[in-house]
């Protein structure tokens, strides 16, 4: 169980999919829906997967039901619970639910397991601090930061010096909004066309 945390456009899902490109994995990304509408999508992402028509047909009544489903099969597998945080505001019995089947069995099988959360602090004190049901079963974490100047710069290498330095002094060490100016002739050119 991987966590990984960082404001939004850092990166963190880019980080995950390279990480993961040649290895079998699954993107489950949460949003504002309902319990049912991430269990449904959820079980047809991992049904798809595995060729399983029990997941496939989204039938099973709830999270205890998933997670037990997968423990009881579970696949070799990584997978990728993005915006966890959003899963758990729809269901805030998750975390303890998956503590329960991470205990019990799936912290022994194939499936490796990542969440990854845009709310740093839901991040640090819902799920890393002591008192979350979760806390202590990481096996490895990372709060993902903005780059330094001098890795941001290589998203513009064709800048000026000077354009270096006021496209770091205008973005940060975003990532997202760098290679938005990255095929930019100039800091003033990638500006004017991520703004209109």
């Amino acid at each position: 169980m991987f966590v990984l945390y960082g404001r939004r456009r850092i990166g963190k899902t880019e980080l995950l999919k390279h990480f993961l490109a040649e290895r079998p994995h699954i993107f489950f990304t949460g949003d504002l829906g309902t319990p049912a509408q991430h269990l449904r999508g959820l079980s047809q992402r991992l049904g798809d997967f595995l060729a399983d028509p029990v997941l496939q047909s989204g039938s099973l009544p709830d999270w205890r039901a998933l997670l037990g489903y997968l423990e009881h099969h579970p696949p070799a597998v990584d997978l990728v619970l993005d915006e966890f945080p959003y899963l758990c505001q729809a269901e805030p019995a998750l975390p303890s639910l998956l503590q329960a089947a991470w205990d019990r069995s799936l912290k022994d099988s194939s499936l490796r397991l990542f969440l990854c959360g845009s709310s740093v602090a839901f991040m640090e004190q819902e799920l890393l601090a002591d008192p979350s049901p979760l806390f202590g079963r990481r096996t490895g974490q990372m709060r993902l930061r903005a780059m330094d100047f001098w890795s941001a710069q290589e998203f513009v290498p064709h800048f000026t010096p000077v354009e270096r330095v006021e496209a770091y002094a205008c973005l940060g060490g975003t990532p997202a909004y760098l290679a938005q100016i990255a095929s930019s002739e100039s800091l003033a050119d990638g500006l004017l066309t991520t703004t209109s």
